[in-house]
């Protein structure tokens, strides 16, 4: 009978065990665990205004540029649509995309109201990728949350007047400007 009280205290310990660690399996199971979706179907927290139109990048019409001519693009980049404001801070970059078959001086500025700041000069300088094309990288930018959330820029386009020369007409170029952005871990 001494026996049979201690196989069945055994046994007892044993269940209380098992459900201890089915629970806690279960908890820590679910604390690891997110039926949250990682992928948003816009995960865009900085884009360009550009013409009245929220976008991720921005072709530019070259095509009619002749030298000695300057064209001058204004856009802004915001975090915010529809008036709804990002509430993180984020870093993004701009990276202009070119044949530079044309020999474009290519230029962006920071207008901050009172006068434009250079930002920087798309040339040859930058490396070409598999498709030849110059990839121009900016410095990257902060837009902080809780400040304004637009800021505006302006790219400067200029063919030079010295290349006014036959082997410069029928040319065909492009200039993309694209956005990257990125929420700031901490912020």
């Amino acid at each position: 009978m001494k026996n049979r009280k201690i196989r069945l205290r055994k046994k007892n310990i044993i269940i209380t065990l098992m459900v201890i660690a089915i629970f806690l399996a279960a908890l820590t199971y679910a604390m690891l665990t997110s039926d949250a979706e990682l992928v948003m179907e816009d995960q865009n927290v900085a884009m360009f205004v550009f013409n009245a139109e929220n976008i991720n990048e921005i072709n530019l019409p070259v095509a009619d540029l002749n030298p000695g001519d300057t064209e001058i693009y204004e856009f802004a980049v915001t975090n915010a649509e529809d008036f709804v404001r990002s509430e993180v801070t984020v870093d993004y970059q701009f990276t202009i995309l070119t044949y530079h078959f044309i020999p474009f001086n290519i230029r962006m500025y920071h207008d901050n109201g009172e006068e434009l700041e250079f930002v920087y000069e798309c040339d040859d300088t930058f490396s070409r990728n598999e498709q030849n094309q110059i990839v121009c990288n900016s410095p990257i930018r902060r837009m902080v949350h809780t400040a304004g959330n637009m800021e505006n820029y302006v790219l400067k386009v200029t063919f030079p007047r010295e290349f006014d020369d036959v082997q410069f007409s029928g040319l065909v170029d492009f200039i993309r400007v694209e956005i990257s952005s990125w929420q700031v871990q901490g912020s």
